[in-house]
Protein backbone atom coordinates (compact mmCIF):
# COMPACT_ATOMS: atom_id res chain seq x y z
CA UNK A 1 0.00 0.00 0.00
CA UNK A 2 1.20 3.49 -0.85
CA UNK A 3 0.26 6.97 0.25
CA UNK A 4 0.52 10.19 -1.69
CA UNK A 5 -0.16 13.88 -1.64
CA UNK A 6 -0.23 16.45 -4.44
CA UNK A 7 1.29 19.86 -3.80
CA UNK A 8 1.08 22.92 -6.06
CA UNK A 9 3.45 25.84 -5.85
CA UNK A 10 4.39 28.53 -8.36
CA UNK A 11 2.96 26.64 -11.33
CA UNK A 12 4.83 23.45 -10.39
CA UNK A 13 2.97 20.35 -9.26
CA UNK A 14 4.67 17.95 -6.87
CA UNK A 15 3.50 14.39 -6.34
CA UNK A 16 4.90 13.02 -3.09
CA UNK A 17 4.63 9.21 -2.83
CA UNK A 18 5.79 6.91 -0.07
CA UNK A 19 5.44 3.33 1.05
CA UNK A 20 2.78 3.56 3.73
CA UNK A 21 5.07 1.94 6.30
CA UNK A 22 7.81 4.52 5.62
CA UNK A 23 5.68 7.50 6.66
CA UNK A 24 6.74 8.87 10.01
CA UNK A 25 10.16 7.25 9.88
CA UNK A 26 13.54 8.94 9.86
CA UNK A 27 16.61 7.79 7.96
CA UNK A 28 20.20 8.93 8.22
CA UNK A 29 22.20 9.61 5.08
CA UNK A 30 25.74 10.95 5.17
CA UNK A 31 25.17 12.42 8.62
CA UNK A 32 21.88 14.10 7.70
CA UNK A 33 18.57 12.98 9.19
CA UNK A 34 15.76 12.79 6.65
CA UNK A 35 12.17 12.59 7.89
CA UNK A 36 9.41 11.02 5.84
CA UNK A 37 6.83 13.51 7.08
CA UNK A 38 3.14 12.65 7.12
CA UNK A 39 2.26 16.26 6.22
CA UNK A 40 4.25 16.00 2.99
CA UNK A 41 3.54 12.42 1.86
CA UNK A 42 0.15 11.45 3.23
CA UNK A 43 -3.22 12.65 2.06
CA UNK A 44 -4.63 9.52 0.45
CA UNK A 45 -3.84 5.80 0.26
CA UNK A 46 -3.49 3.94 -3.01
CA UNK A 47 -2.95 0.47 -4.43
CA UNK A 48 -0.20 -0.40 -6.92
CA UNK A 49 -2.56 -0.13 -9.88
CA UNK A 50 -3.98 3.21 -8.75
CA UNK A 51 -0.60 4.79 -8.00
CA UNK A 52 0.73 3.81 -11.43
CA UNK A 53 -2.26 5.49 -13.08
CA UNK A 54 -1.66 8.63 -11.02
CA UNK A 55 2.08 8.68 -11.81
CA UNK A 56 1.53 8.19 -15.55
CA UNK A 57 -0.97 11.07 -15.68
CA UNK A 58 1.20 13.23 -13.47
CA UNK A 59 4.45 13.05 -15.45
CA UNK A 60 2.97 15.20 -18.20
CA UNK A 61 3.55 18.92 -17.83
CA UNK A 62 5.51 20.96 -15.36
CA UNK A 63 5.77 18.48 -12.51
CA UNK A 64 8.01 16.78 -10.00
CA UNK A 65 7.62 13.38 -8.38
CA UNK A 66 9.31 12.66 -5.06
CA UNK A 67 9.12 8.96 -4.15
CA UNK A 68 10.54 7.27 -1.07
CA UNK A 69 10.34 3.67 0.05
CA UNK A 70 11.69 0.44 -1.33
CA UNK A 71 8.36 -0.78 -2.73
CA UNK A 72 7.34 2.38 -4.60
CA UNK A 73 10.81 2.93 -6.05
CA UNK A 74 11.07 -0.72 -7.09
CA UNK A 75 7.67 -0.41 -8.81
CA UNK A 76 8.74 2.74 -10.69
CA UNK A 77 11.91 0.99 -11.88
CA UNK A 78 10.04 -2.18 -12.87
CA UNK A 79 7.53 -0.14 -14.91
CA UNK A 80 10.44 1.71 -16.58
CA UNK A 81 9.25 5.08 -15.27
CA UNK A 82 12.70 5.67 -13.76
CA UNK A 83 16.08 4.16 -14.44
CA UNK A 84 17.82 2.18 -11.71
CA UNK A 85 20.79 4.59 -12.00
CA UNK A 86 18.54 7.42 -10.75
CA UNK A 87 17.78 5.68 -7.46
CA UNK A 88 19.50 6.88 -4.30
CA UNK A 89 19.89 4.58 -1.31
CA UNK A 90 19.32 6.45 1.95
CA UNK A 91 20.71 3.99 4.50
CA UNK A 92 18.61 1.14 3.12
CA UNK A 93 15.58 3.18 2.02
CA UNK A 94 15.29 3.87 -1.70
CA UNK A 95 14.49 7.36 -2.97
CA UNK A 96 14.02 8.86 -6.42
CA UNK A 97 12.96 12.18 -7.91
CA UNK A 98 11.50 12.70 -11.37
CA UNK A 99 11.27 16.10 -13.07
CA UNK A 100 9.11 16.81 -16.11
CA UNK A 101 9.46 20.20 -17.75
CA UNK A 102 7.14 20.82 -20.68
Amino acid sequence: MFCYKIHESGGMRILAIADKDAVGKKVMHKGVEISVEKDFYFERESSRKEILQIVKKFIRGNSHINAIGNEIVQLLVKEKIVDEDSVVDLSGVKHVQIYSMD
